[in-house]
């Protein structure tokens, strides 16, 4: 019986919590301002994703953006890059000229958007190129390791099929064995009781013969 392959869930859950790192969902409510802090490296570029899962979707016009994205230096406040947009999602990215603490911002500024409910649930994800890189290679090498994994499984199952045909092999050869053991012991058996038999004729021979002889030598002439 195969032991389970334990490494793909394992691989799977800790890809599962590197990204749950990264990726946040939250609510916002109109006019709100929601910020994500993180440590960017100098000449890095960051990706920015932005999406709203639960909202009003509806087509209406538009007196400004729907979202703006701000990107500010922790350390001062200051405003680095900012980002507006009419769509419910989205990809942003910038380059990174000092490492350093940043803040991440989104406004919501169409009331629209928000419906009666006035919040909306949004999934906000952040990742440099490193990352991507990173993600991009760990991808390419888990691939390669199912190849393998894929091959090993199938040489492990030739294995079986040929530990199998010994096994039945080796019981044909066991069965034939005891047959052979059984069959030399018949015929042993077999030769003894003729043995006994020819032994038996003999000596009855003998003594017919002395017997015939004794009348003999009684008889008168």
């Amino acid at each position: 019986m195969k032991k389970p392959n334990l490494f793909l869930p394992i691989y799977f859950l800790f890809l599962t919590f590197l990204k749950k790192i990264s990726c946040i969902t939250r609510n916002l409510h109109y006019l709100e301002e929601k910020c994500v802090l993180s440590d960017f490296y100098s000449k890095s570029n960051i990706i920015i994703t932005f999406n709203v899962t639960e909202g009003n979707f509806k087509v209406h016009e538009f007196n400004g953006p729907r979202f703006v994205i701000n990107i500010y230096k922790k350390e001062n406040n200051k405003l680095i890059k900012n980002y507006e947009t009419k769509k419910t999602y989205g990809k942003f990215s910038f380059n990174v000229e000092r490492t350093g603490h940043y803040k991440v911002c989104i406004i919501g500024k169409d009331s629209m958007t928000f419906g009666q409910q006035r919040y909306i649930i949004f999934d906000f994800d952040m990742e440099s190129n490193l990352d991507v890189k990173q993600r991009v290679n760990q991808s390419a090498n888990f691939k390669e390791f199912e190849k393998v994994n894929q091959k090993m499984e199938f040489i492990n199952d030739k294995v079986e099929q040929i530990e199998s045909m010994q096994n039945f092999a080796n019981t044909i050869e066991n069965n034939f064995s005891q047959n052979q053991i059984k069959t030399s012991r018949r015929i042993a058996q077999i030769s003894i009781i003729q043995i006994v038999i020819i032994f038996c004729v003999g000596i009855y021979h003998v003594y017919a013969i002395k017997s015939m002889f004794k009348d003999k030598i009684n008889l008168p002439f």
